[in-house]
């Protein structure tokens, strides 16, 4: 009954205007006003003790007061206005920082040398990231600042070379964070590092706010976080001289590099089937039997991860001395991705028919063969799990 009364009251009021009010007793309006006031103060004033936080208490509290010595319009307005400066206090104190770290057990996917990949070891430790999260606005923004200047003021850190600023899990940016984005601009050419920003493409917002800031020669854009890291390793090897190094050209000297004595390295040579490929040409395609193993004496291939989208994802690159398709061929399981030629590329083969006249023929020479591969197996399984401990 009280439901329906309360809607045959609304009704009427719709009905005949506010002027049906002139019948109701100003008693009954009056002690209606007093019950709403007094409902309010015991559900925000007396209860919300213990339901809100402080700064919730005090601006309920504001609202009430205001209601009393000013007005209802205006404690609206005021409680509003104070609850968004609360909003922004909280907020801005979220740090909007997902990960910041050294890259140094951070490799990109490109497997490159052994030799450039020893180096890269400790050349990374020049590169810090910092992964960032939520929306970036000025209560924020500053808070990238100081965890850059933090590590560049750090004396047990090397010499900063690049900062890497990762966006893929940023929601937007909004343009009064430009300022901030600037102050790192700054400190790059103060403290004579690059900044790369990665993963903003796909965010227009993001992008709208970061071409602003193109235009400065410490900044560099990549499309995602790998390729970021790729850049910074292919910078540091040319910086410390790296590439000036001698490296193996002539596939049994990338055996020997791998693992395998000289004599074994020339003997399994002589086994394997030399290709040419041009760029995009492919080597290996997703589902197919896995029956070779491949050595790139020159050039860069690229695997693939085909999930039935416009773009593949990348899962590794590999340069001139490296392995690839071995998990497929030791375990006798269809290709799990695609091998692509990333360059002009002189690419090895070795078919599991040959290996077993190998094992019958020269049985210590599969066994050297076997020796290396399940080193090459272990070093990668390793690199792996260096990335698992940085990525927790």
């Amino acid at each position: 009954l009280t439901y329906v009364i309360a809607v045959v009251a609304i009704l009427t009021v719709l009905y005949f205007g506010s002027q049906i009010m002139t019948y109701v007793p100003i008693a009954v309006m009056g002690a209606l006003l007093i019950f709403i006031g007094l409902d309010f103060i015991d559900n925000w004033i007396i209860q919300g003790l213990d339901k809100f936080t402080q700064s919730e208490y005090l601006v309920a509290l504001l609202i009430m007061l205001t209601v009393i010595f000013v007005g209802f319009l205006e404690g609206v307005i005021l409680g509003t206005f104070v609850m968004l400066l609360v909003f922004v206090g909280t907020y801005s104190r979220i740090s909007t920082v997902y990960r910041s770290v050294s890259v140094k057990n951070l490799p990109s996917t490109v497997q490159r040398n052994p030799h450039f990949t020893d180096e890269l070891y400790t050349l990374r430790e020049q590169v810090y990231l910092l992964e960032l999260t939520g929306f970036l606005f000025f209560g924020q923004a500053d808070a990238i600042v100081n965890e850059a200047k933090a590590h560049i003021h750090d004396a047990d850190a090397p010499d900063l070379m690049f900062l890497i600023i990762d966006f893929r899990r940023v929601a937007g940016v909004d343009s009064s964070a430009l300022l901030s984005l600037n102050k790192i601009i700054n400190l790059a050419e103060t403290y004579d590092f690059q900044v790369i920003f990665s993963n903003f493409e796909d965010n227009p917002s993001i992008l709208r706010i970061i071409k602003d800031l193109s235009t400065s020669d410490r900044l560099q854009f990549t499309d995602d976080l790998d390729h970021a890291l790729e850049k910074t390793e292919t910078s540091l090897l040319e910086y410390a001289g790296t590439t000036q190094a001698f490296v193996a050209t002539v596939i049994w000297m990338q055996l020997v590099e791998m693992g395998m004595d000289k004599p074994d390295a020339k003997e399994l040579a002589k086994h394997m089937t030399r290709e040419k490929y041009e760029p995009d040409n492919v080597i290996i395609h997703q589902g197919d039997e896995a029956h070779t193993i491949y050595f790139v004496e020159v050039g860069q291939v690229s695997i693939y991860l085909d999930l039935d989208t416009p773009n593949p994802i990348r899962l590794r690159t590999f340069t001139m001395g490296s392995v690839v398709g071995e998990i497929g061929f030791f375990t006798n399981k269809p290709r799990t991705a695609t091998v692509v030629a990333d360059t002009h590329a002189f690419i090895l083969s070795l078919t599991r028919e040959t290996l077993e006249t190998i094992k019958q023929e020269k049985p210590e020479l599969a066994f050297a063969f076997e020796g290396m591969m399940l080193k090459i197996v272990a070093q990668r399984l390793s690199n792996n799990n260096n990335l698992l401990t940085v990525l927790r």
